[in-house]
């Protein structure tokens, strides 16, 4: 904690990102029962020590907070916020400048709209004039700074109402940076953790390096001890869990991409080993956790103190193997040693989780030829029914776009270049959208070169189980790499492909019934397609 100023009357401090002011259902140490702590031991007060709470931040939000040290400062700090002339709050906001259209750079502009709060939700939303139990909201903002993704406002309010200048933006196309419940895109789509025996290690390059993470996520255990299951929240990159299932309550979390942990808050589960646990990364705050001995299966989310028994009808003789969200069809399923049951997700509609994917592209380079017909599909995370609508934009606009308003659209971009894919989702819920900068290369001399059209490539495209594949190497100009992905992307099967020989067998006993990716590349070409083996 940092104290910026204090007198006998009032002390101002810093606050954090990830500091709450006032305590809360979280359970969470407050900055004000912090600030306590500092005075009592400073001045050696004895007895309970006084701090009136003149106003707040988000917990997301870092700033300067002011307390009463005082009854009467107490009072007449409330009578000057409430004015707001004597005291003037600016914040300010870094906001998407993808939508930098419509942010005015002809000095200050006011917003005024009506904010109604979900209170199960914890989230505002802008609502029509005249909606019950709607506020009127205020504010006025400037541009004072730009780069080429991002620009800065200074914002003044004139209501206090809640996630206001969050809910304000977001509505006009300008979810502050890392604001993910308000609609900003995760910051880094790269990002991939891997558990070690005692560590984690982080890759922020899709998984081409490495490095381990600098803190430990039960450093009071040392190198013997072994933890057993990571969780990764899918709408936070930066968010994730370690269970350790041999001992009870051993949970520690994370809130910035491993770079330090805390113990995660459990509750009445703090004395039970735990299996598994779901962050669904909805607005909500839903969390599912299994248990290691029996099958039970708890659940809370951000309106609630603790986790809650979610196990009705289930055998509690019975073991778990796996638990599993299927979010299109709003169910949670769990695999046990006396089959398979399912439940409707506590929350059935919630703000979906955008994720674009081109699905014949091979994984990793998501390089096309101009004239190649490339499909899209949706893996978000929604519920897929007659409620959820689709939207797909591309920067700059391609040749030929089949339905833009469709989950899986086919695409021919036709210029070289680079291409920005979003993917916007609305569901009862709200909308959200996911932008994957340069998701799509298009470049003239990469692809399928027509003067060898038939000369590179498998002979047939059909197989057998046990059948070889036969590849057709005449027309490659140097030493190759072939590489078989299956439809979710994993690797199934590289081989090295010798530009000597007119034709491979490569056998592949080992791969099931279903269809796969191929590619076959080098420093010049890249020749790519599809097969399946029946």
């Amino acid at each position: 904690m940092q104290v910026l100023y204090e007198d006998n009357h009032i002390i101002a401090v810093s606050k954090t990102c990830h500091e709450i002011v006032q305590g809360d259902k979280t359970g969470d140490t407050p900055l004000s029962e912090t600030v306590k702590a500092y005075i009592k031991e400073k001045y050696q007060k004895p007895g309970e020590v006084f701090l009136g709470v003149t106003h707040r931040l988000d917990r997301p939000t870092t700033g300067v907070v002011l307390f009463a040290r005082t009854s009467k400062a107490l009072t007449r700090l409330n009578a000057m916020f409430q004015s707001h002339e004597q005291i003037r709050k600016t914040y300010w906001a870094i906001v998407s400048a993808d939508n930098g259209n419509r942010i005015s750079e002809n000095g200050e502009v006011r917003l005024e709209n009506y904010l109604w709060r979900n209170e199960k939700q914890n989230k505002s939303f802008v609502v029509k004039p005249g909606t019950k139990d709607a506020k009127c909201a205020v504010l006025t903002y400037k541009a004072i700074a730009h780069s080429e993704r991002y620009t800065l406002l200074e914002i003044n309010l004139e209501t206090g109402r809640h996630h206001q200048i969050r809910c304000q933006l977001a509505a006009i196309g300008c979810p502050i940076k890392g604001d993910l419940k308000y609609g900003f895109a995760r910051s880094n789509p790269d990002r991939v953790y891997i558990s070690g025996t005692w560590c984690v290690w982080r890759s922020d390059d899709g998984g081409e390096t490495f490095r381990e993470c600098p803190a430990r996520p039960f450093p009071e255990l040392g190198d013997g001890m072994h933890f057993t299951r990571l969780v990764l929240d899918p709408n936070d990159e930066d968010h994730l869990l370690v269970i350790c299932h041999d001992r009870p309550g051993m949970v520690s979390e994370s809130h910035d991409g491993g770079q330090s942990w805390a113990p995660f808050n459990l509750g009445s589960l703090a004395n039970v080993r735990l299996h598994q646990i779901i962050l669904v990364g909805d607005e909500h705050g839903s969390c599912y956790a299994t248990t290691y001995d029996g099958a039970a299966v708890y659940f809370r989310d951000n309106t609630m103190s603790d986790f809650i028994d979610y196990s009705s009808r289930l055998n509690p003789g019975a073991r778990i193997s796996k638990v599993v969200p299927f979010y299109k069809d709003g169910v949670l399923r769990m695999a046990t040693d006396q089959g398979l049951w399912e439940a409707p997700l506590y929350h059935r509609t919630f703000l979906a989780v955008p994720q674009p994917m081109a699905l014949n592209l091979g994984s990793g380079d998501l390089t096309a030829n101009p004239r190649k017909e490339v499909q899209f599909d949706s893996y978000s995370i929604v519920r897929q029914d007659e409620h959820t609508k689709w939207h797909w934009t591309f920067s700059p606009q391609p040749q030929y776009v089949s339905d833009a308003n469709i989950r899986n659209p086919r695409v021919i971009f036709g210029n070289a270049g680079s291409y920005d894919v979003t993917l916007t989702v609305t569901t009862p819920s709200g909308t959200s959208s996911r932008t994957i900068r340069n998701m799509i290369t298009i470049n003239s001399s990469t692809g399928i070169d027509e003067s060898h059209m038939g000369e590179v490539g498998l002979q047939k495209n059909v197989l057998e189980q046990g059948e070889n594949i036969v590849v057709t190497t005449t027309g490659l100009d140097s030493d190759s790499r072939l590489t078989i992905h299956d439809l979710k992307g994993r690797l199934m099967h590289s081989a090295h492909v010798p530009v000597s020989q007119p034709q491979l067998n490569v056998p592949l006993n080992h791969l099931s019934s279903g269809m796969y990716i191929y590619q076959i590349t080098n420093a010049r070409q890249k020749f790519f397609g599809q097969f399946s083996i029946r």
